[in-house]
C-alpha cells in the first residue's frame, strides 16, 4: 500500500474532526466526545481505537470511564524511504 493511501486511510474527514475536538475541548469520556461531535459513539470508538493503533492519540481508563487524549503535538511524516540505496539512486539519477 502506497503511504499516501496509509494517509488518506488513517486520516478521515472524521478523524481529523476527532482529533480537533481533543485538541480544542479535553472531553472526559468517549461519550462526551460523540456528543460533542454529533455522532454514534460506537463509530467514534472505532475510531478512537485506529488513532490509538497510529499512537495518535492515547485512551486513559479510570474505572469504567475512558478518557481520550490527544498523544502528539505534531506528527512527521517521512515521504523519502529510509533505504540508502533508495535516496542513491535518486541523487545519482538528478546528476
Amino acid at each position: 500500500m502506497e503511504w499516501s493511501d496509509q494517509l488518506s486511510e488513517v486520516f478521515t474527514k472524521e478523524r481529523m474532526r476527532i482529533i480537533e475536538a481533543i485538541r480544542d475541548n479535553k472531553p472526559e469520556s468517549i461519550g462526551k466526545l460523540s456528543k460533542l461531535l454529533n455522532r454514534d459513539i460506537a463509530a467514534v470508538h472505532r475510531d478512537l481505537k485506529i488513532l490509538e493503533k497510529y499512537e495518535i492519540i492515547r485512551l486513559e481508563k479510570s474505572g469504567r470511564v475512558v478518557k481520550p487524549v490527544l498523544d502528539k503535538s505534531s506528527i512527521f511524516i517521512q515521504i523519502v524511504p529510509e533505504n540508502p540505496e533508495i535516496e542513491t539512486e535518486k541523487t545519482d539519477y538528478a546528476m
